[in-house]
Protein backbone atom coordinates (compact mmCIF):
# COMPACT_ATOMS: atom_id res chain seq x y z
CA UNK A 1 0.00 0.00 0.00
CA UNK A 2 2.89 2.56 0.55
CA UNK A 3 4.27 1.68 -2.29
CA UNK A 4 1.35 2.12 -4.22
CA UNK A 5 0.74 5.71 -2.89
CA UNK A 6 4.55 6.60 -3.53
CA UNK A 7 3.89 5.90 -7.23
CA UNK A 8 1.17 8.31 -7.43
CA UNK A 9 2.79 10.85 -5.25
CA UNK A 10 5.74 10.55 -7.83
CA UNK A 11 4.18 10.58 -11.34
CA UNK A 12 2.10 13.83 -9.67
CA UNK A 13 5.20 15.25 -8.72
CA UNK A 14 6.87 14.52 -12.37
CA UNK A 15 3.03 15.34 -14.11
CA UNK A 16 4.03 19.01 -12.11
CA UNK A 17 7.39 19.61 -13.35
CA UNK A 18 6.33 18.96 -16.75
CA UNK A 19 3.96 22.10 -17.05
CA UNK A 20 6.63 24.16 -15.12
CA UNK A 21 7.67 26.85 -17.96
CA UNK A 22 11.26 26.56 -18.74
CA UNK A 23 12.97 29.65 -18.03
CA UNK A 24 15.51 29.55 -21.15
CA UNK A 25 11.86 29.23 -23.58
CA UNK A 26 9.86 32.01 -24.24
CA UNK A 27 7.39 33.15 -26.24
CA UNK A 28 5.87 36.86 -27.27
CA UNK A 29 2.92 36.20 -29.40
CA UNK A 30 -0.20 34.10 -29.58
CA UNK A 31 1.13 32.99 -33.08
CA UNK A 32 4.64 32.34 -31.14
CA UNK A 33 3.63 30.41 -28.56
CA UNK A 34 1.29 28.16 -30.91
CA UNK A 35 4.24 27.47 -32.51
CA UNK A 36 6.59 26.46 -29.77
CA UNK A 37 3.17 24.56 -28.56
CA UNK A 38 2.13 25.96 -25.08
CA UNK A 39 -1.29 27.96 -24.45
CA UNK A 40 0.35 31.29 -22.54
CA UNK A 41 2.66 33.88 -23.00
CA UNK A 42 6.44 33.44 -21.99
CA UNK A 43 7.90 36.66 -21.45
CA UNK A 44 11.59 37.68 -21.32
CA UNK A 45 12.92 39.32 -18.79
CA UNK A 46 12.77 43.75 -19.20
CA UNK A 47 15.87 44.79 -21.72
CA UNK A 48 15.30 41.16 -23.32
CA UNK A 49 13.33 40.26 -26.44
CA UNK A 50 12.43 36.42 -27.40
CA UNK A 51 14.07 35.53 -31.06
CA UNK A 52 12.40 33.26 -33.80
CA UNK A 53 14.14 30.28 -31.64
CA UNK A 54 12.36 30.94 -28.81
CA UNK A 55 15.26 32.09 -26.44
CA UNK A 56 15.67 34.93 -24.36
CA UNK A 57 18.57 37.85 -26.21
CA UNK A 58 19.33 41.49 -25.54
CA UNK A 59 16.60 43.94 -27.13
CA UNK A 60 17.36 45.08 -30.33
CA UNK A 61 15.07 48.23 -30.69
CA UNK A 62 12.58 50.41 -28.46
CA UNK A 63 10.91 51.11 -32.29
CA UNK A 64 11.62 51.50 -36.05
CA UNK A 65 14.26 54.58 -35.59
CA UNK A 66 16.56 52.10 -34.10
CA UNK A 67 17.33 49.17 -36.87
CA UNK A 68 19.62 49.20 -39.57
CA UNK A 69 18.54 49.59 -43.69
CA UNK A 70 18.93 45.69 -43.84
CA UNK A 71 16.08 44.96 -41.05
CA UNK A 72 14.14 48.64 -40.78
CA UNK A 73 11.00 47.34 -38.87
CA UNK A 74 11.20 47.14 -34.75
CA UNK A 75 8.89 44.17 -33.69
CA UNK A 76 8.31 42.92 -30.47
CA UNK A 77 12.04 44.63 -29.99
CA UNK A 78 13.55 42.67 -32.34
CA UNK A 79 14.49 44.65 -35.95
CA UNK A 80 13.10 42.42 -39.08
CA UNK A 81 12.99 42.92 -42.71
CA UNK A 82 9.22 44.06 -43.33
CA UNK A 83 5.94 45.36 -41.40
CA UNK A 84 2.80 43.18 -40.58
CA UNK A 85 0.58 46.82 -39.53
CA UNK A 86 1.00 49.99 -39.09
CA UNK A 87 2.01 49.82 -35.17
CA UNK A 88 5.35 48.06 -36.53
CA UNK A 89 6.26 51.17 -38.93
CA UNK A 90 6.84 53.75 -35.21
CA UNK A 91 9.32 55.55 -35.85
CA UNK A 92 10.33 54.48 -39.02
CA UNK A 93 12.00 56.85 -41.42
CA UNK A 94 9.77 55.28 -44.49
CA UNK A 95 6.62 56.67 -42.58
CA UNK A 96 4.25 55.23 -39.99
CA UNK A 97 1.97 52.91 -42.69
CA UNK A 98 2.84 49.23 -43.56
CA UNK A 99 2.37 48.72 -47.28
CA UNK A 100 1.07 45.41 -48.38
CA UNK A 101 4.80 44.74 -49.50
CA UNK A 102 5.89 45.16 -45.77
CA UNK A 103 7.59 48.13 -46.22
CA UNK A 104 6.81 50.85 -43.95
CA UNK A 105 5.66 54.15 -46.13
CA UNK A 106 4.33 57.79 -45.69
CA UNK A 107 1.72 56.95 -47.77
CA UNK A 108 -0.32 54.49 -50.01
CA UNK A 109 -2.74 56.50 -51.88
CA UNK A 110 -2.99 60.71 -51.66
CA UNK A 111 -6.14 59.72 -48.95
CA UNK A 112 -3.48 59.54 -46.13
CA UNK A 113 -1.87 62.71 -47.36
CA UNK A 114 -3.20 66.65 -47.02
CA UNK A 115 -2.36 70.15 -46.05
CA UNK A 116 0.89 71.32 -48.20
CA UNK A 117 1.63 68.26 -49.05
CA UNK A 118 -1.55 66.41 -50.75
CA UNK A 119 -0.29 63.96 -53.49
CA UNK A 120 1.05 60.25 -52.88
CA UNK A 121 3.62 60.01 -55.07
CA UNK A 122 3.85 56.58 -56.26
CA UNK A 123 7.55 55.73 -56.42
CA UNK A 124 8.41 57.76 -53.38
CA UNK A 125 5.33 56.54 -51.74
CA UNK A 126 5.76 59.84 -49.82
CA UNK A 127 3.39 62.96 -49.67
CA UNK A 128 4.66 65.56 -51.68
CA UNK A 129 3.08 68.49 -52.70
CA UNK A 130 2.80 69.74 -56.54
CA UNK A 131 5.08 68.76 -59.37
CA UNK A 132 2.96 70.07 -62.01
CA UNK A 133 -0.31 72.29 -63.16
CA UNK A 134 -2.38 69.44 -64.02
CA UNK A 135 -2.50 68.55 -60.10
CA UNK A 136 -4.04 71.61 -59.09
CA UNK A 137 -7.52 72.70 -59.11
CA UNK A 138 -6.52 76.42 -60.26
CA UNK A 139 -4.16 74.97 -63.10
CA UNK A 140 -1.01 76.85 -61.39
CA UNK A 141 1.59 74.64 -59.89
CA UNK A 142 4.62 76.65 -58.12
CA UNK A 143 7.05 73.66 -59.07
CA UNK A 144 9.44 76.15 -56.74
CA UNK A 145 7.60 75.57 -53.59
CA UNK A 146 5.41 72.55 -55.02
CA UNK A 147 2.39 74.32 -53.98
CA UNK A 148 -0.46 75.12 -55.66
CA UNK A 149 -1.51 78.43 -56.33
CA UNK A 150 -5.06 80.07 -56.51
CA UNK A 151 -6.28 81.65 -59.60
CA UNK A 152 -7.16 84.91 -57.61
CA UNK A 153 -3.60 85.07 -56.65
CA UNK A 154 -2.04 84.78 -60.02
CA UNK A 155 -1.69 87.64 -62.75
CA UNK A 156 -2.07 85.42 -66.17
CA UNK A 157 0.19 86.28 -69.13
CA UNK A 158 0.20 85.15 -72.65
CA UNK A 159 2.00 86.47 -75.80
CA UNK A 160 -1.57 87.06 -77.59
CA UNK A 161 -2.58 88.82 -74.50
CA UNK A 162 -3.84 92.83 -73.89
CA UNK A 163 -1.56 94.69 -71.60
CA UNK A 164 -4.65 96.02 -69.95
CA UNK A 165 -7.07 95.26 -67.24
CA UNK A 166 -6.43 92.74 -64.18
CA UNK A 167 -5.24 89.75 -66.01
CA UNK A 168 -7.46 86.75 -65.64
CA UNK A 169 -7.11 83.28 -66.87
CA UNK A 170 -9.67 84.13 -69.35
CA UNK A 171 -8.64 87.76 -70.12
CA UNK A 172 -4.41 87.63 -69.82
CA UNK A 173 -1.98 90.31 -70.30
CA UNK A 174 1.17 90.17 -72.67
CA UNK A 175 4.42 91.64 -70.78
CA UNK A 176 6.27 91.04 -67.53
CA UNK A 177 6.49 94.76 -66.98
CA UNK A 178 2.81 95.33 -66.79
CA UNK A 179 2.68 92.49 -64.44
CA UNK A 180 4.22 94.20 -62.07
CA UNK A 181 1.99 97.08 -61.96
CA UNK A 182 -0.26 94.14 -60.97
CA UNK A 183 -0.94 93.12 -56.96
CA UNK A 184 -0.18 89.66 -57.18
CA UNK A 185 2.85 88.18 -56.34
CA UNK A 186 2.76 85.15 -59.26
CA UNK A 187 2.72 85.75 -63.03
CA UNK A 188 2.07 82.89 -64.60
CA UNK A 189 3.08 83.10 -68.43
CA UNK A 190 1.55 79.87 -70.23
CA UNK A 191 4.01 78.69 -73.15
CA UNK A 192 5.48 80.94 -75.91
CA UNK A 193 7.89 84.38 -74.86
CA UNK A 194 8.06 87.63 -73.23
CA UNK A 195 10.03 90.61 -74.17
CA UNK A 196 10.72 93.19 -71.61
CA UNK A 197 11.11 95.26 -74.29
CA UNK A 198 14.51 97.48 -75.03
CA UNK A 199 15.45 98.43 -71.05
CA UNK A 200 16.13 95.66 -68.37
CA UNK A 201 13.12 94.85 -66.34
CA UNK A 202 13.46 96.04 -62.62
CA UNK A 203 12.18 95.20 -59.85
CA UNK A 204 10.82 97.31 -57.02
CA UNK A 205 8.48 94.27 -55.32
CA UNK A 206 8.54 90.07 -54.99
CA UNK A 207 7.50 88.12 -58.02
CA UNK A 208 7.47 84.70 -58.80
CA UNK A 209 7.56 84.50 -62.52
CA UNK A 210 6.10 80.74 -63.32
CA UNK A 211 6.73 79.45 -67.20
CA UNK A 212 5.66 76.64 -69.94
CA UNK A 213 8.89 76.77 -71.26
CA UNK A 214 7.97 79.88 -71.58
CA UNK A 215 10.94 82.44 -73.41
CA UNK A 216 11.57 85.69 -72.07
CA UNK A 217 13.79 87.95 -74.03
CA UNK A 218 15.03 91.59 -74.58
CA UNK A 219 16.77 93.68 -72.30
CA UNK A 220 19.38 96.40 -72.78
CA UNK A 221 23.56 96.12 -72.64
CA UNK A 222 23.50 96.02 -68.68
CA UNK A 223 20.83 92.85 -68.38
CA UNK A 224 17.52 91.25 -69.10
CA UNK A 225 16.10 91.37 -65.05
CA UNK A 226 17.60 93.94 -62.32
CA UNK A 227 17.03 94.06 -59.08
CA UNK A 228 18.94 97.37 -57.52
CA UNK A 229 18.51 99.68 -53.88
CA UNK A 230 15.47 100.95 -55.56
CA UNK A 231 12.53 100.92 -52.82
CA UNK A 232 13.34 99.56 -48.93
CA UNK A 233 11.39 96.22 -49.11
CA UNK A 234 12.91 93.01 -49.21
CA UNK A 235 12.73 91.53 -52.81
CA UNK A 236 11.96 87.28 -53.79
CA UNK A 237 12.02 86.51 -57.48
CA UNK A 238 11.71 83.21 -58.73
CA UNK A 239 12.01 82.43 -62.26
CA UNK A 240 10.23 78.89 -62.63
CA UNK A 241 10.47 76.54 -66.27
CA UNK A 242 11.69 79.85 -68.05
CA UNK A 243 14.71 80.15 -70.74
CA UNK A 244 16.72 83.24 -71.36
CA UNK A 245 18.28 82.56 -74.07
CA UNK A 246 22.00 84.29 -75.27
CA UNK A 247 22.26 88.22 -76.01
CA UNK A 248 23.61 91.06 -74.24
CA UNK A 249 23.82 91.76 -70.89
CA UNK A 250 23.19 89.55 -67.96
CA UNK A 251 20.84 87.42 -67.71
CA UNK A 252 20.13 88.40 -63.71
CA UNK A 253 22.00 91.50 -61.89
CA UNK A 254 21.40 91.77 -57.94
CA UNK A 255 23.32 94.64 -55.71
CA UNK A 256 20.64 94.58 -52.80
CA UNK A 257 21.44 92.81 -49.99
CA UNK A 258 17.89 91.55 -49.16
CA UNK A 259 17.15 90.44 -52.42
CA UNK A 260 16.87 86.48 -52.61
CA UNK A 261 16.64 85.32 -56.74
CA UNK A 262 15.95 81.38 -57.30
CA UNK A 263 16.44 80.03 -60.95
CA UNK A 264 14.06 76.47 -60.38
CA UNK A 265 13.95 73.54 -63.81
CA UNK A 266 15.29 76.67 -66.24
CA UNK A 267 17.97 77.51 -68.72
CA UNK A 268 19.85 80.68 -68.35
CA UNK A 269 22.61 81.63 -71.22
CA UNK A 270 23.44 84.54 -70.29
CA UNK A 271 25.49 85.97 -67.24
CA UNK A 272 24.65 85.97 -63.43
CA UNK A 273 25.94 88.80 -61.32
CA UNK A 274 25.03 89.21 -57.70
CA UNK A 275 26.52 91.55 -55.19
CA UNK A 276 25.31 90.94 -51.59
CA UNK A 277 22.39 89.16 -52.06
CA UNK A 278 21.16 85.51 -52.58
CA UNK A 279 21.04 83.44 -55.75
CA UNK A 280 19.56 80.04 -55.74
CA UNK A 281 19.52 77.40 -58.66
CA UNK A 282 18.05 74.15 -58.89
CA UNK A 283 17.43 71.75 -61.32
CA UNK A 284 18.22 73.84 -64.38
CA UNK A 285 20.76 74.48 -66.91
CA UNK A 286 23.30 77.42 -67.21
CA UNK A 287 25.80 78.09 -69.91
CA UNK A 288 27.44 81.10 -68.73
CA UNK A 289 29.02 82.77 -65.37
CA UNK A 290 27.52 82.96 -62.39
CA UNK A 291 29.44 85.65 -60.19
CA UNK A 292 28.75 86.75 -56.61
CA UNK A 293 30.79 89.05 -54.36
CA UNK A 294 29.48 89.05 -50.58
CA UNK A 295 26.33 87.64 -50.61
CA UNK A 296 25.46 83.98 -50.76
CA UNK A 297 24.94 81.33 -53.32
CA UNK A 298 23.02 78.06 -53.70
CA UNK A 299 23.55 75.55 -56.72
CA UNK A 300 21.78 71.80 -56.32
CA UNK A 301 20.88 69.63 -58.92
CA UNK A 302 22.33 71.72 -62.28
CA UNK A 303 23.81 71.07 -65.03
CA UNK A 304 26.53 73.87 -65.91
CA UNK A 305 28.23 73.41 -68.96
CA UNK A 306 30.79 75.82 -70.11
CA UNK A 307 30.04 78.07 -67.73
CA UNK A 308 32.26 79.26 -64.75
CA UNK A 309 31.33 79.90 -60.66
CA UNK A 310 33.30 82.69 -59.51
CA UNK A 311 32.72 83.62 -56.02
CA UNK A 312 34.84 86.28 -53.55
CA UNK A 313 33.66 86.53 -49.89
CA UNK A 314 30.41 84.47 -50.26
CA UNK A 315 28.98 81.77 -48.60
CA UNK A 316 29.05 79.13 -51.25
CA UNK A 317 27.08 75.54 -51.51
CA UNK A 318 27.37 73.31 -54.63
CA UNK A 319 26.00 70.04 -54.07
CA UNK A 320 24.38 67.72 -57.01
CA UNK A 321 25.38 69.54 -59.40
CA UNK A 322 27.46 68.37 -62.82
CA UNK A 323 29.94 70.87 -64.40
CA UNK A 324 31.12 69.95 -67.72
CA UNK A 325 34.01 72.81 -69.06
CA UNK A 326 36.56 73.29 -71.98
CA UNK A 327 37.85 76.86 -71.83
CA UNK A 328 37.69 78.01 -68.27
CA UNK A 329 37.85 76.86 -64.94
CA UNK A 330 34.68 75.34 -63.17
CA UNK A 331 34.73 76.42 -59.85
CA UNK A 332 36.51 79.48 -58.74
CA UNK A 333 35.89 81.05 -54.72
CA UNK A 334 38.18 83.21 -52.43
CA UNK A 335 36.84 83.51 -49.30
CA UNK A 336 33.80 82.62 -47.45
CA UNK A 337 32.43 79.64 -45.74
CA UNK A 338 32.08 76.79 -48.80
CA UNK A 339 30.73 73.62 -49.14
CA UNK A 340 31.20 71.86 -52.68
CA UNK A 341 29.88 68.20 -52.11
CA UNK A 342 28.54 65.27 -54.18
CA UNK A 343 29.20 67.40 -57.92
CA UNK A 344 30.99 65.97 -61.15
CA UNK A 345 33.63 67.83 -62.51
CA UNK A 346 34.04 67.03 -66.03
CA UNK A 347 37.24 68.93 -68.13
CA UNK A 348 37.22 68.20 -71.63
CA UNK A 349 39.70 69.92 -73.89
CA UNK A 350 42.08 72.62 -72.44
CA UNK A 351 44.52 72.17 -69.56
CA UNK A 352 42.98 74.04 -66.94
CA UNK A 353 42.47 74.07 -63.02
CA UNK A 354 39.20 72.23 -62.34
CA UNK A 355 38.46 73.69 -58.67
CA UNK A 356 40.46 76.62 -57.38
CA UNK A 357 39.24 77.47 -53.40
CA UNK A 358 41.44 79.64 -51.37
CA UNK A 359 41.13 81.52 -48.16
CA UNK A 360 37.79 79.86 -46.89
CA UNK A 361 36.78 79.83 -43.60
CA UNK A 362 36.54 77.50 -41.12
CA UNK A 363 34.38 74.64 -41.76
CA UNK A 364 34.49 74.73 -45.40
CA UNK A 365 34.86 71.14 -47.36
CA UNK A 366 35.60 69.68 -50.81
CA UNK A 367 34.15 65.83 -50.29
CA UNK A 368 32.73 63.12 -51.95
CA UNK A 369 33.10 64.25 -55.49
CA UNK A 370 34.23 63.25 -58.64
CA UNK A 371 36.86 65.32 -60.82
CA UNK A 372 38.26 63.76 -64.16
CA UNK A 373 40.29 65.20 -67.03
CA UNK A 374 38.43 63.75 -70.54
CA UNK A 375 41.80 65.55 -72.20
CA UNK A 376 43.44 62.32 -73.01
CA UNK A 377 46.64 64.16 -72.52
CA UNK A 378 49.31 64.02 -69.57
CA UNK A 379 48.80 67.48 -67.76
CA UNK A 380 50.42 68.93 -65.20
CA UNK A 381 47.30 71.31 -64.23
CA UNK A 382 45.71 70.55 -60.97
CA UNK A 383 42.19 69.33 -60.21
CA UNK A 384 42.13 70.69 -57.03
CA UNK A 385 44.06 74.09 -56.06
CA UNK A 386 43.37 74.93 -52.49
CA UNK A 387 44.98 75.60 -49.29
CA UNK A 388 45.34 73.88 -45.91
CA UNK A 389 42.08 76.10 -44.73
CA UNK A 390 39.95 73.35 -46.75
CA UNK A 391 38.49 69.84 -45.47
CA UNK A 392 39.64 67.76 -48.50
CA UNK A 393 37.97 64.39 -48.63
CA UNK A 394 36.00 61.20 -50.20
CA UNK A 395 36.61 62.27 -53.34
CA UNK A 396 37.78 60.69 -56.78
CA UNK A 397 40.44 62.74 -58.62
CA UNK A 398 40.98 61.06 -62.25
CA UNK A 399 42.75 64.10 -63.87
CA UNK A 400 45.79 62.20 -66.07
CA UNK A 401 48.11 65.08 -64.35
CA UNK A 402 51.59 64.77 -62.63
CA UNK A 403 50.23 67.82 -60.12
CA UNK A 404 46.61 67.18 -59.26
CA UNK A 405 46.73 69.10 -56.06
CA UNK A 406 48.61 72.21 -55.43
CA UNK A 407 50.86 72.26 -52.44
CA UNK A 408 48.96 73.22 -49.24
CA UNK A 409 46.07 71.16 -49.86
CA UNK A 410 45.83 68.14 -47.58
CA UNK A 411 43.46 65.23 -48.84
CA UNK A 412 42.24 62.35 -47.38
CA UNK A 413 40.27 59.32 -48.11
CA UNK A 414 41.27 60.35 -51.90
CA UNK A 415 41.05 58.00 -54.60
CA UNK A 416 43.65 59.19 -57.32
CA UNK A 417 44.86 57.55 -60.74
CA UNK A 418 48.28 55.64 -60.93
CA UNK A 419 50.09 58.48 -62.92
CA UNK A 420 49.72 60.77 -59.62
CA UNK A 421 53.26 61.37 -57.92
CA UNK A 422 53.32 59.86 -54.12
CA UNK A 423 53.74 63.32 -52.69
CA UNK A 424 49.95 64.18 -53.32
CA UNK A 425 48.61 60.71 -52.16
CA UNK A 426 50.20 60.98 -48.45
CA UNK A 427 47.54 61.60 -46.48
CA UNK A 428 45.35 58.95 -44.49
CA UNK A 429 42.94 56.57 -46.22
CA UNK A 430 44.07 57.69 -49.85
CA UNK A 431 44.07 55.12 -52.90
CA UNK A 432 46.09 54.88 -55.83
CA UNK A 433 44.31 52.64 -59.15
CA UNK A 434 44.48 51.97 -62.49
CA UNK A 435 41.47 54.70 -63.49
CA UNK A 436 40.59 51.56 -66.36
CA UNK A 437 39.12 50.46 -62.75
CA UNK A 438 37.16 53.32 -61.45
CA UNK A 439 34.03 54.39 -63.81
CA UNK A 440 31.15 52.01 -65.66
CA UNK A 441 32.55 53.27 -69.07
CA UNK A 442 34.81 56.44 -68.33
CA UNK A 443 35.15 56.59 -72.83
CA UNK A 444 31.21 57.28 -72.92
CA UNK A 445 31.18 59.77 -69.68
CA UNK A 446 29.23 57.36 -67.34
CA UNK A 447 31.37 58.10 -64.30
CA UNK A 448 28.88 55.79 -62.11
CA UNK A 449 31.40 53.12 -60.10
CA UNK A 450 32.42 49.85 -61.53
CA UNK A 451 31.66 46.73 -60.50
CA UNK A 452 35.45 46.56 -59.58
CA UNK A 453 36.22 50.00 -58.66
CA UNK A 454 38.34 50.75 -55.56
CA UNK A 455 36.81 53.52 -54.84
CA UNK A 456 33.76 51.53 -53.29
CA UNK A 457 33.14 51.04 -49.72
CA UNK A 458 36.49 52.85 -48.85
CA UNK A 459 35.26 56.30 -47.76
CA UNK A 460 34.96 57.94 -44.00
CA UNK A 461 31.69 56.71 -42.55
CA UNK A 462 29.57 58.82 -40.79
CA UNK A 463 30.21 62.18 -42.25
CA UNK A 464 26.66 63.36 -42.54
CA UNK A 465 26.45 62.95 -46.41
CA UNK A 466 23.79 60.48 -46.84
CA UNK A 467 22.79 60.71 -50.43
CA UNK A 468 24.93 60.60 -53.81
CA UNK A 469 24.58 62.82 -56.72
CA UNK A 470 21.43 61.10 -57.88
CA UNK A 471 19.95 61.01 -54.52
CA UNK A 472 20.74 57.31 -53.75
CA UNK A 473 21.36 56.39 -49.98
CA UNK A 474 24.89 55.73 -49.25
CA UNK A 475 25.77 52.92 -46.97
CA UNK A 476 27.32 52.71 -43.70
CA UNK A 477 31.16 52.43 -45.36
CA UNK A 478 30.07 54.89 -48.27
CA UNK A 479 31.96 54.79 -51.65
CA UNK A 480 34.37 57.82 -52.50
CA UNK A 481 33.09 60.13 -55.16
CA UNK A 482 30.15 61.31 -56.46
CA UNK A 483 28.28 58.63 -56.66
CA UNK A 484 27.78 55.70 -54.58
CA UNK A 485 27.72 51.87 -55.83
CA UNK A 486 24.11 50.00 -56.14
Amino acid sequence: MRLALFVVLTALAALAACKTANPNVCCATEAQCADLGVDDLRPCKAGQACNADFTCIASECDDSSDCSSDAPVCINNLCVASCVVDADCAGSPGGDLCADDGVCVGCKSSADCSGDTPFCDAEDRACRGCERDSECTGGVCLEADAVCVADADVTFLSQNGTDAGSCGRSTPCRTLRYALTQPHLVAHFDGGSTDVGAAALSFERSLYIDGTNTKIEGGSASGVLEISEAGSNDRRVTLNSVTIGPGSGNAVTSSLRSANIRVHNSIIERPIDVSNGTFQASRSRITRSIKCTSGSLKLDDNQIQEASVEAMACQVTAARNQFESRSGVPFTTQGGLVTFENNLVVVTDRYVDALYVTSSLSGSSVRFNTIVSQTGVTTSDPALYCDETLDVSNNIIAYNSTNPISQNCRPRFTLFDSITPPSDTMGEGNKVGDVGTFFADRDRGDFHLSNQSPAKDVATPGTGVLTDLDGNPRGPMPDMGAFEAP
